[in-house]
């Protein structure tokens, strides 16, 4: 009986964990998530998307579907890249005497997903 508590007890300890780390974004996401799921269903949540749908989309309206634009951004975001990025990146990676080809091009995001992704790690 002690050896079927203990697998009972790792079993309920491992299930805590696989929910924790299937989800990905903070509650106050949810209504976001409700329509755009797929953004949060991979191998790796960025973490972007650990920090909340607004740490990006901080210009847009989400009351009206389809979304309106509060800003410049037709997606509603916040910045550009790479200014958008240097919100949790370190500016000094963007900066230098040589940058990166696309991030100098503000292309940060043809390569980087900034929801997720199925390769572990960012």
């Amino acid at each position: 009986m002690k050896a079927e508590g203990k697998l009972l007890a790792q079993l309920a300890c491992a299930l805590v964990l696989a929910i924790a780390y299937a989800l990905p974004a903070r509650a106050q996401d949810k209504p976001c998530l409700e329509c755009h799921a797929e953004l949060a269903h991979k191998k790796s949540g960025a973490p972007a998307l650990q920090k909340g749908c607004a740490s990006c989309h901080a210009e847009i309206d989400a009351s009206t579907v389809p979304h309106k634009s509060k800003g410049k951004s037709a997606n509603g975001l916040a910045a550009e890249s790479p200014a958008l990025c240097a919100n949790c990146h370190d500016k000094k990676l963007f900066e230098g005497k040589v940058v990166h080809g696309p991030v100098a091009a503000g292309m940060c995001l043809g390569c980087h997903n900034p929801h997720a992704s199925d390769f572990i790690g960012y």
